[in-house]
């Protein structure tokens, strides 16, 4: 039986970590994943589209995280899907309301050469609009008899459509799980975003084994099993995180 895995940062493989939540699901036979720090939503569609046309079995079980839903939403061979994370790296207004900056070499360049276009594409970004897309994800999903968990990465997301039994969204954002490490998260969490989070998938180690659990518990009772109180939290701060800096290493 095989795991596969679409999505963003909070699922970026880490083949040579083993306490990463993605290599902790043992009870598969092969986790497959395909998700890619910094992408958009269209490129897990194409990355899933990819699959089902030539890799899908019946008895494959999915996790497809929601990744934030305003960034660029170009799939093309030559552009990389980390640069879809531009938003604060440009001098413009940021509307998303997300602080969503890449870090990658190249990135900057990038988005300086091509900053007309991501200046209209922001300009004409509204997030709430944007909610077709987790609508979308949806509707496509709902179409497999396969188990499925969706995880949305920085917002809740409900909708109307009647989701089949296999299907388990959850309502917990993983955002939530990541700023709830952060000592003091009340007050500013601005200093470990985003430069500073060398945390893999963005949550500390013991905090993996817990995610790495919850989603088997998923699977097992087919209801979502994401709370916030299950995991650690008020780990990293401005005073310990020097402790924690072997993860950079692993990066």
């Amino acid at each position: 039986m095989r795991l596969i895995i679409f999505g963003d940062s909070y699922a970026q493989p880490y083949p040579h970590v083993d306490w990463v939540w993605t290599n902790q699901l043992k009870q598969f036979d092969s986790v497959i994943n395909h998700a890619v720090s910094g992408s958009s939503i269209e490129s897990s569609i194409n990355k899933f589209y990819e699959y089902f046309e030539n890799d899908y079995a019946t008895t494959d079980k999915i996790v497809f995280l929601l990744t934030d839903s305003c960034r660029a939403p170009i799939v093309h061979n030559d552009y990389n899907p980390e640069w879809a994370c531009y938003i604060n790296v440009l001098d413009v207004q940021q509307k998303t309301g997300r602080d969503d900056k890449g870090t990658q070499s190249g990135m900057e360049q990038h988005h300086t050469d091509y900053a007309d276009y991501y200046k209209t594409v922001l300009n004409y970004t509204d997030p709430k609009i944007n909610y077709y897309k987790y609508f979308s994800v949806l509707s496509m999903l709902n179409n497999l008899k396969n188990d499925i968990i969706v995880l949305p990465c920085f917002e809740t997301y409900t909708s109307k459509l009647k989701l089949n039994e296999n299907i388990i969204l959850t309502k917990l954002p993983l955002i939530e799980i990541c700023n709830a490490e952060i000592i003091g998260r009340h007050a500013d969490v601005t200093w470990i975003y985003p430069n500073l989070d060398f945390r893999l998938n963005h949550i500390l180690p013991d905090n993996h084994k817990i995610f790495a659990d919850t989603i088997t518990q998923c699977f097992q009772t087919r209801q979502d099993q994401f709370r916030l109180n299950n995991f650690k939290q008020d780990q990293i701060g401005r005073r310990n995180a020097h402790k924690f800096m072997w993860i950079k290493e692993l990066l």
